[in-house]
This record gives structure tokens, sequence and C-alpha cells, in this order.
């Protein structure tokens, strides 16, 4: 897009803001928003790249080149990460205790991060989500330790959860289905195919719930090999 173009877009946005704020006309000043959103997406797909970006400064209003700066990949990134940060330090922490064997090795004990979703009373298809996640991976033996979630369908309360007959309950329509990535360990920050999950071909997967904490035992697999995740999570203390 040329210096022109982000001129007109420019005039554009500031009649459609003028309109929005001065018409007393409530069509008008919807269309007049929808506008100015749609001038706003056009500027943030076009600005491209650093030269295009570096204009914006000089020729766009001040409202809509901060949308465009605040658009690109790597300032929205940024913020979405200084967000994640922010919330893993409000989380209480939980004790907790996991050995990884099979491919991969090792032993974590420490206290993390932890947030517990317990079902509505209401709820007619109940599960508890327990979920783990640290800034920053940490050593867990011959790998690393960045998040755990642990989803227990069909939850009533503490209890012994078998997650392959609950699965096989499930494929009759017994039970809810639910979805394999919610019981995930993650080496990275980011998602990849070398996450962990278990699924029902990894064999029997077992997970003992308490009033507040529970031990687990799953056979888990990803892309590149197979592991055994077994251990304890206390959140008592928060």
């Amino acid at each position: 897009m040329g210096w022109s173009e982000f001129g007109k877009l420019a005039k554009s946005w500031l009649e459609a803001e003028k309109t929005e704020l001065l018409t007393t006309d409530r069509h008008k000043r919807a269309a007049a928003e929808r506008e100015s959103d749609e001038i706003e997406r056009t500027a943030k797909e076009k600005a491209s790249d650093d030269a295009a970006y570096a204009l914006l400064d000089r020729v766009l209003p001040a409202d809509l080149a901060t949308a465009v700066r605040d658009a690109r990949p790597e300032n929205r990134a940024a913020r979405q990460e200084q967000e994640r940060r922010a919330e893993l330090a409000e989380r209480a922490p939980a004790r907790v205790q996991l050995r990884i064997s099979g491919a991969e090795h090792g032993e974590l004990d420490a206290a993390l991060p932890c947030r517990v979703s317990e079902p509505r009373a209401d709820e007619p298809q109940p599960s508890l989500l327990v979920e783990l996640e640290v800034p920053d991976p940490v050593a867990f033996g011959s790998t690393t330790f960045s998040a755990l979630s642990v989803l227990v369908p069909a939850y009533r309360g503490p209890g012994r959860y078998d997650l392959l007959d609950l699965w096989r309950r499930a494929e009759r329509g017994e039970v809810a289905e639910w979805e394999l990535t919610d019981t995930v360990l993650r080496p990275l920050v980011e998602g990849t195919d070398l996450d962990w999950m278990w699924h029902d071909g990894a064999g029997a997967g077992v997970i003992e719930v308490g009033d507040s904490g529970l031990r687990l035992d799953l056979p888990m697999s990803s892309a590149a090999n197979e592991v055994r995740l077994q251990g304890s999570i206390d959140w008592s203390a928060g």
C-alpha cells in the first residue's frame, strides 16, 4: 500500500469517526462505526512491513495508528505473554510431585501455579479440570516441564476414575465425550506435536481424586514417543 493510500484511509477514518460522534441518527452511527472498524482492519492488513509501520505515526490519526501498531504480530504476542505471566502470578500454588518414565525420565517436586475448575452443582455432564503452568519451562529430568492439564470426566466428587473405562462408556453414550487434548503434558510454552496426551490406545489411565488433591497414573503419547506420568497434585495450601 502506497503513502497516498494510507492518506485516503486516514481521511475516511476521520470522516467515519466524526459521523459516529456527531450524528443523532442511530442507523448512521452504526454504519459509521462499522466503516471505522473496517478501515482499521484494512490498515492492519496492508501495513505489512517496517517501512509501512514507520509511516503510520506521520500519516494516520493517533488512534488508528495505535490500533494498527498494536495488531503487529510481535506486539500482540508480547501482550499475550505479559497477560499469561500476570495470570499465573495470581494463581495459588499447589504441591506437585511428578515422575516421568519411558522415553523420558525424571522427577519434579515443586510448588507450581495451579488452577482448579470444579463443575457447577447443576451441571448435567460435570468434569473437574486441574491446570498447572509455569512462566518458563523448568527441568524435568531428561525433558522440561511447562504445563500439565488433567481433566476428570464424568466427575462425581472424590473417588477413582478409570479413563479407559470412561472412554468406552462415552463411546456407548453413557457419559459425555471429552477432548483428549484436555489431558496434556507440555514440555514447551507453546503447544507442539511433542506434547504428551492420554488416549484410549495408550492403555489404562487412572486418576484418584481426594478432597483437595489428586493422584495420577497415565500412559501418554506424543508424535515422537511414549511416556508414563505418575504423581500427585495437592492444592490444599491454596
